[in-house]
C-alpha cells in the first residue's frame, strides 16, 4: 500500500471582475449631435459595475482614453464583441490599463458606434454607485489630500498620471459594524476564490496460485487496481456575492481480475558437459593430521562448459473488470440555490479471452580456466574464470479477440563468468558465480505478424 499521490492545492487568486446581466440593445435611431453620428440608445435594466483589466486585453488598442479627463473613452469591435457583459447606458466602469496602474471609475452617458470602434461619453462615478448592488451593506466616502487633488474635484479622491489621465486613489470602506478599511485602489480586490483538494489512493497488486500442483501446471488468479478518496472544497465570490460553493467527497475502487493457467514443460532435459581441455602439472603435498598422512594437491585446468536446453509453454487467460465510483456533497449556486451531489456508478465486464503457446531453446559454450584443489585426487574446490557465448530462440503464437498473432526471434552475446564450488566427499556444500556482458545481445532475427480474422 502507499500514497500515490497527495495534494493540498490552495490558492486565492485576486483578479478584478463585475456580474451583470447583458443589456437590451434597441433599435438605433439615426441622429446628429455637435458632429457626432449614429448615436445608439441602449436600455438597461438595472445598473452595473463593469470591470475591464488587462487580463481581457488582446491588445493595448483594446480600451483608449481619448481625452484626459476620460470624458470620452472607445473599445475596439473585437473586445466588445467578445465582452460576456455588454456596456450600455449607465453602467458603471472600474478599468485598469496596466497592472501598474490603480482603477478609474466612470459612468457611460451614452456609446457611440463609428467603424471598427466604440466611443463612449462618460462621467465621474462615485464609489457609493461602484457597491451600490452588493449583497452586503455598506457605506463609502473617498478619501482624499489636498497634494492629490484633481482637476475633477478635491472630493474625488484621485492623482493625474504622465498623461493627465484622473484615477481615484484610496476608498474608505465602512462596514455595518461600524468599521473602517482605507484600501488602496490595487487592493481594492472584487474576486475571491479559494479550493482545497485532497486525493488518497492505495493502489495493490497480488497473485494467488492453486497449491499443490504438478511442477509443470501452474493455476491462479491475479487482483490488481486501487482504492481512492478524495475531497474538494471550493469557494467563489465575486463582489462580496457568493457565486458558488461546494462541497464534496468522493471515492471509488478499480479492479483488475485476470484467471489464468499456463503449462510448462522441459522438451528435452538440459544437456550439460564439463570437459577438462588440458591439465596443467599438479602441484601435490603431504600433510600430516597426527599419524594420518592427507594427500592435497593443486591442479591447472583449461576446461570446456556447454548446455543445451528447450522448454514449451502454454497459457491461456480470462477473467473481469470491476468499477465503481461514487460523489456526495453539497453545491450552491447564485441565481440556482442549494443543490446536493450525488452520483453513484458501477460497471461490470469480462476479459478477453486469450490463448498463447511457444518453445524456446537457449545454449550456450565456453572455455574457462580452472583452478581445482583436490584431496586424495578428489576435486573438493575449485574456482574459474573464463568467456563463454550464448544463444537464444524462440517462437510463440497467440489468439487475442478477432486476430491471430506470430512471432519468432534469435539472439546471441559473449559473457565472461567467475565462479568457485565448495564440496566435501561429493556433498555440495556452497557454491558461487557471477557473470558480466561483454557483448551482446545481439538480434539475429525478431519477426511478427498479426494476422486478423
Amino acid at each position: 500500500m502507499k500514497m500515490k499521490q497527495t495534494s493540498i492545492l490552495f490558492f486565492i487568486v485576486l483578479i478584478l471582475s463585475g456580474c451583470s446581466k447583458n443589456t437590451i440593445i434597441d433599435e438605433p435611431r439615426q441622429e446628429i449631435d455637435e458632429g457626432i453620428e449614429n448615436l445608439f440608445n441602449y436600455e438597461v435594466n438595472e445598473t452595473k459595475v463593469l470591470v475591464w483589466h488587462p487580463d481581457m486585453y488582446a491588445s493595448t488598442n483594446d480600451v483608449r482614453i481619448e481625452t484626459a479627463d476620460t470624458t470620452i473613452i472607445s473599445i475596439s469591435k473585437s473586445f466588445y464583441e467578445r465582452l460576456e457583459h455588454k456596456v450600455g447606458m449607465e453602467s458603471i466602469l472600474n478599468i485598469i490599463l496596466t497592472n501598474n496602474d490603480v482603477p478609474f471609475i466612470r459612468k457611460v452617458g451614452f456609446v457611440d458606434p463609428r467603424g471598427d470602434r466604440y466611443y463612449m461619453e462618460t462621467e465621474q462615478a462615485t464609489i457609493e454607485e461602484m457597491f451600490k448592488n452588493l449583497d452586503v451593506e455598506m457605506s463609502t466616502e473617498p478619501f482624499f489630500s489636498e497634494e492629490t487633488a484633481t482637476r475633477a474635484g478635491s472630493r474625488a479622491a484621485g492623482f493625474v498620471d504622465g498623461q493627465g489621465i484622473v484615477h481615484p486613489t484610496k476608498y474608505i470602506i465602512e462596514y455595518p459594524d461600524g468599521t473602517k478599511e482605507i484600501m488602496d485602489g490595487r487592493d481594492c480586490a472584487t474576486r475571491f476564490s479559494a479550493s482545497l483538494d485532497l486525493r488518497l489512493e492505495f493502489p495493490f497488486d497480488k497473485e494467488f496460485t492453486v497449491p499443490h500442483t504438478p511442477d509443470w501446471f501452474n493455476m491462479g488468479i491475479g487482483v490488481q487496481g486501487k482504492v481512492y478518496a478524495y475531497t474538494h472544497l471550493g469557494i467563489n465570490i465575486g463582489w462580496f456575492k457568493l457565486n458558488k460553493f461546494e462541497a464534496k467527497l468522493g471515492g471509488g475502487i478499480e479492479l483488475d481480475m485476470p484467471i489464468w493457467m499456463e503449462v510448462e514443460t522441459d522438451l528435452f532435459k538440459k544437456f550439460e558437459t564439463d570437459i577438462d581441455v588440458m591439465k596443467g602439472p599438479r602441484i601435490s603435498a603431504l600433510i600430516w593430521i597426527g599419524a594420518i598422512p592427507i594427500s592435497v594437491g593443486v591442479t591447472p585446468k583449461l576446461n570446456f562448459e556447454a548446455s543445451l536446453g528447450a522448454r514449451a509453454q502454454a497459457r491461456c487467460e480470462y477473467g473481469f473488470n470491476y468499477n465503481m465510483a461514487f460523489e456526495t456533497g453539497v453545491v450552491f449556486e447564485r441565481n440556482k440555490g442549494w443543490r446536493p451531489i450525488r452520483k453513484f456508478n458501477q460497471d461490470f465486464n469480462t476479459r478477453d479471452f486469450t490463448a498463447s503457446a511457444g518453445v524456446e531453446v537457449s545454449g550456450k559454450a565456453g572455455l574457462y580456466a580452472k583452478l581445482a584443489l583436490d584431496i586424495y585426487s578428489i576435486e573438493s574446490i575449485y574456482a574459474k574464470i573464463g568467456a563463454y557465448t550464448s544463444a537464444l530462440a524462440g517462437a510463440e503464437i497467440s489468439y487475442n479477440p478477432n486476430e491471430l498473432t506470430i512471432n519468432y526471434h534469435a539472439d546471441w552475446g559473449v559473457e565472461a563468468g567467475l565462479g568457485a564450488h565448495v564440496k566435501v566427499l561429493n556433498y555440495k556444500l556452497a557454491e558461487w558465480s557471477t557473470e558480466f556482458n561483454i557483448y551482446g545481445p545481439k538480434v539475429i532475427c525478431d519477426y511478427e505478424k498479426t494476422y486478423p480474422f
